[in-house]
């Protein structure tokens, strides 16, 4: 039995802007991407 994909809608993320997790606290992440390997996105 195979897997369901998972699925998200799409999403702008504007760069210069201050992000905060859930509890408010800052998030340091500094040159983030997204590598794609065949279907799979890391």
């Amino acid at each position: 039995m195979a897997a369901a994909r998972a699925q998200a809608p799409p999403v702008t993320v504007t760069n210069g802007t201050q992000f905060t997790d859930t509890s408010g606290g800052v998030v340091h992440a500094h040159g983030g991407g997204v590598l794609k390997v065949g279907d799979y996105c890391y």
